[in-house]
């Protein structure tokens, strides 16, 4: 996963009013945001569990934690973030592949503006 600072003229058209843009290459949160309306949450899960590794998700989920957690302290809604421990054992991946839906829910539910862009390398 990389991360990147862009200058406004680095930045697609409809963010030009953000003074700069984070840029996350991440295959996993770049799957699920464009997939998140166009598939149930049980069809995301089975297919982020069957093909990512438990170390991509836990460090996704701990990328797109930050980014929420931030946007709603910055709306004084930090109380709306449900706990969410680090998760281990057998089956740690479905705990966090729940995690990431669930954040991803959040966002929709409250329609955050999260200035990232997640895009992935082809």
């Amino acid at each position: 996963m990389i991360h990147v600072s862009l200058p406004i003229s680095y930045v697609p058209a409809p963010l030009f009013y953000a003074m700069a843009v984070e840029v996350f290459i991440s295959e996993v949160l770049c799957f699920i945001r464009n997939n998140f309306d166009k598939l149930t949450c049980s069809e995301l899960k089975t297919m982020l569990i069957d093909f990512y590794n438990d170390d991509e998700l836990m460090d996704v989920k701990d990328m797109l934690l930050k980014s929420v957690t931030k946007a709603l302290d910055e709306g004084g809604r930090g109380s709306e973030l449900p706990r969410m421990p680090k998760c281990v054992g057998d089956k740690k991946n479905i705990h966090v592949a729940d995690d990431l839906l669930k954040l991803f829910t959040i966002v929709d539910e409250q329609k955050l503006c999260i200035l990232s862009i997640y895009t992935s390398l082809v």
